[in-house]
């Protein structure tokens, strides 16, 4: 594969020089690489693996990526917090309970095992089916329960025997007296009298605190709560404890995709400056001020990353990364063009013989320039810095996108020469995907500099740290494609929050629609509907993804409900099935996640492309709560050029610096630590 990658890319890059340098992965040898569920699977799952041992390494991974905090909310998912496991490990890397079940449920599903959510008391968890049964695998408290015969309990053991004991101590009927129990006899009484199952969890009591898991948020007395649930008499969720198993909502298909044009750099760091995703409508994660070394109060709450670095080896500093994307648009030499989705009527001060760098060419018409700012972190903040040249009666016009050039909002304009700063903050947040259009009015109007910049979250659990001694540092680039994303909410209630399923304009709408839910729906208790999306990429499409969490219940005539997906790459005039998704039962009554991929024949390439969905109802619980396409499609001038990768760090106080360029579709270098390295910063770049 890695053969045909470089061979691709030198037949792209031969047929001239390359805008954009696409997939960059740079991993350390100290750090697994969790930047798409393959990767994943390849740092985590090996050959000859147990279905236990899968299960216990899809639980450790999560919870080696995810700190029990306030949920990233971006506004698009169904219950509106982050849901997409790649994501949550590279972008945030902290939410809470219910996501971490969908994510164990994702990658479980990846890895072809079975594996369903269940809401107890004020938590919800995960159950994995291997070895003939059930078991219970919590990778938000970072906690599992050993049986005597050392076999994992399921949910129901656990909550058969927490509810038995607290029947023998009705006395200890409140939190308050269950850590008065807890810390008797000097913080062992909860182990010598407490349910012995509890005793024989591996994790509990791991980072100093006696009856703490391991983040020291949560406790053996939470756990005799949570689980204080009889299965044999329960009636809480629906009228029986079987009623409590259900899917957790969620969605996959978020990839990091690391992409370079000339003047673009990528700096990822092992601090932040306080700035996160909720900051603009929601609850801050406390983990922001959060330390691997040592435990720290964060807004009156305890932020404890010790056992991240104590269990799962974590070379960070912390969690929140906060970075930078910046964008220094090569002007006078005309690499602009190779980076942009659109340059008309624009010449360089090399073509015309004058300045400025960049200008109108013919001043009869508007010349116009169109940049994409595409990013697999999110985006908190921005601005555009530039020297604006302004003829006589000229000016320039500064509209912004976040749906692929499908709607305009004005930033700002000018009819004055000289700096120009725009600040794009409150368009850009949230966001993942964005484009900004110039157009240029007037002769001699142009740019002598013209610099996109972006604050950028990130995860610093993923980042690829160096370690005392030697660190072997791999690069990867390839292959030359680009994505183009449809993610929006289902929900009205979310405008101007965050991208709507209407703002991708929709089209040949029939029975589906917002039925007062949180979700998309077909209109008819028993019928049909159909909702199409058309789909524009710079190039051409070589791969369809969706990615879907859906209901589908056909219980009056079970097997006649279904969503039905088709794709069509000639405007309609024939359509490819790309998949069934039929009926949800039992535990996935309430809904259930699928994804689904078509592989574009060669010769039916094109940049265009519409996504049609089918539904056929036969009972009125026809839903979509979560829906994403993802459009793979060949960068046009994609293809290999030199990056520049550079580490900093320090060691016992002293900064270290390491640059190494990288001219190869995979290059290996080494960085050796004399002592422990306190990571500072990676950045990538292409001068």
């Amino acid at each position: 594969m890695r053969a045909f990658i470089v061979l691709l890319i030198a037949a792209v890059a031969a047929a001239g020089e390359v805008g954009v340098v696409s997939n960059i992965v740079v991993l350390s040898d100290k750090v697994a690489d969790v930047s798409s569920i393959e990767a994943w699977k390849r740092s985590f799952i090996t050959d000859g693996m147990s279905d236990a041992d899968k299960a216990l390494t899809i639980w450790r991974s999560v919870a080696m990526h995810q700190y029990q905090n306030e949920p990233p909310q971006e506004f698009v998912d169904n219950q509106e917090n982050v849901s997409d496991v790649i994501k949550l490990m590279n972008v945030y890397g902290y939410s809470f309970c219910g996501i971490a079940a969908g994510e164990i449920l994702a990658l479980s599903r990846a890895c072809g095992l079975e594996a369903r959510a269940c809401t107890i008391n004020s938590h919800v968890v995960t159950e994995i089916f291997h070895d003939g049964g059930w078991h219970l695998y919590d990778a938000s408290l970072i906690n599992y329960f050993p049986k005597a015969d050392g076999r994992l309990a399921s949910v129901a053991e656990l909550c058969n025997e927490v509810s038995l004991w607290r029947k023998a101590h009705p006395e200890l009927d409140d939190e308050r007296k269950l850590m008065e129990f807890m810390n008797g006899d000097g913080g062992t009484r909860w182990k010598a009298q407490g349910p012995e199952i509890l005793a024989r969890c591996p994790t509990i009591s791991q980072i100093e605190r006696a009856g703490f898991y391991p983040a020291n948020s949560h406790h053996w007395a939470s756990t005799m709560q949570e689980y204080a649930i009889d299965p044999a008499t329960d009636s809480a969720e629906g009228g029986s404890f079987a009623a409590r198993f259900r899917d957790q909502p969620y969605v996959t298909g978020h990839r990091m995709n690391l992409q370079l044009r000339r003047g673009e750099k990528i700096v990822r760091t092992w601090s932040n400056e306080g700035r996160h995703v909720n900051e603009r409508g929601g609850n801050p994660p406390t983990c922001i001020g959060g330390s691997t070394s040592e435990p720290k109060a964060v807004s009156g709450d305890l932020t404890d990353l010790r056992y991240s670095a104590r269990l799962f080896g974590d070379l960070a500093r912390g969690r929140v990364g906060n970075g930078r994307h910046d964008y220094a648009v090569p002007l006078a030499d005309g690499g602009f063009r190779l980076g942009a989705l659109q340059a008309d009527n624009l010449a360089t001060s090399t073509e015309a013989k004058r300045g400025p760098a960049l200008q109108v060419k013919d001043p009869a018409v508007p010349a116009v320039l169109v940049i994409r700012m595409p990013t697999s972190y999110v985006f908190l903040d921005g601005g555009i810095a530039a020297d604006a040249v302004v003829g006589p009666a000229g000016r320039i016009v500064v509209e912004f996108s976040a749906n692929h050039g499908l709607d305009w909002k004005a930033v700002g304009e000018t009819a004055a020469s000289g700096a120009l700063a725009m600040k794009t903050g409150d368009l850009v947040h949230r966001s993942y995907d964005y484009r900004l259009r110039f157009t240029l009015h007037g002769a001699g109007t142009g740019f002598d500099a013209l610099t996109i910049g972006n604050l950028i979250q990130h995860s610093q659990r993923p980042l690829p740290a160096l370690g005392q001694g030697e660190n072997t540092l791999t690069m990867t680039s390839g292959p030359a494609q680009g994505t183009i994303t449809l993610f929006g909410s289902m929900n009205p209630a979310n405008a101007g929050r965050g991208l709507l399923y209407t703002d991708f304009h929709p089209r040949d709408i029939d029975q589906i629609g917002f039925r007062g839910g949180p979700e998309l729906a077909m209109l008819a208790d028993d019928g049909t509907g159909s909702i199409t999306f058309p789909v524009a990429a710079p190039g051409d499409i070589e791969r369809l993804r969706v990615g879907i969490f859906y209901r589908c219940r056909g219980q009056s005539k079970p097997g006649v409900a279904g969503w039905t997906f088709r794709a069509s790459t000639d405007d309609g005039g024939t359509w490819h099935d790309v998949g069934v998704l039929g009926d949800t039962v039992g535990d996935k009554a309430w809904g259930t996640a699928a994804n689904l991929a078509w592989d574009v024949p060669a010769d039916q390439r094109g940049k265009q492309m519409l996504v049609r969905i089918d539904g056929r109802n036969a009972w009125g619980g026809m839903l979509i709560h979560n829906l994403r396409l993802d459009a793979d499609y060949i960068e046009p001038a994609g293809g290999l050029a030199p990056v520049k990768v550079g580490y900093a760090w320090s060691e016992d106080g002293q900064a270290k610096s390491a640059v190494r360029t990288v001219e190869q579709a995979e290059e290996r270098w080494t960085i050796t630590c004399a002592a422990k390295p306190i990571m500072t910063s990676i950045t990538i770049e292409r001068e």
